[in-house]
Parts: C-alpha cells; structure tokens; sequence
C-alpha cells in the first residue's frame, strides 16, 4: 500500500491501477449486501487472505459459492470500518479461472 499511495493524486490523467489476481479460493461464505446488490466476501491465494467487495455484482454469486479458483480484476484500497484498517480488494470483474497459475 506504501507503493500504490506513492502513485496519487489519481484522477483523468492518473488512473487507480487495475490488477488481475489470478487463481484465487473464496473463504467463507460469500454475503449479498445493500439492497441485494453488492457481495462481500474473502479470498485466498496461498498463505494470504483479503477481504473484498463487489458493488453491483451481485449477479457472480453462484461463481462465487461453487468452490472453483477464480480470477478477479480489482483495485487495492484500504477499507476503514469501526477505526479499524484493512486492505480490501474492491472487485471490478469475476471469472473462473482457466489454468492452474501456482
């Protein structure tokens, strides 16, 4: 996070960078939040795990819940709940994964 806050200000000529993190194991059980739009959920790619959310992806649920390796496109930002400080992958986009990345 030190890295990506070296990149700021962001904004029309200073996009947020985007990552591919591929291969990556849902934790838990997946949550539709808000209105019944958004997920919340963990992911694990070997020893580390991060919490995420999807704005208005609620539609990805069942990829989510059937226990195969995903690839996600997201932003990495820190999320700040309760005084508390985390770093959260804010979810862009959800596939299955294709090949075994390890």
């Amino acid at each position: 996070m030190t890295f990506l806050n070296k990149l700021e200000p962001y904004g029309p000529g200073n996009m947020r960078p985007k990552f591919a993190i591929r291969n990556v194991i849902i934790v838990g059980t997946p949550k539709v939040i808000g209105n019944g739009d958004h997920l919340k959920f963990k992911v694990q790619q070997g020893k580390a795990v991060y919490g995420a959310i999807g704005f208005n992806m609620s539609r990805h649920y069942e990829q989510l819940i059937k226990g195969c390796p995903l690839d996600l496109a997201c932003l990495v930002e820190i999320n700040e709940w309760r005084g508390q400080e985390s770093i959260q992958l804010n979810v862009r986009d959800i596939k299955l994964s294709e090949k075994n990345y390890d």
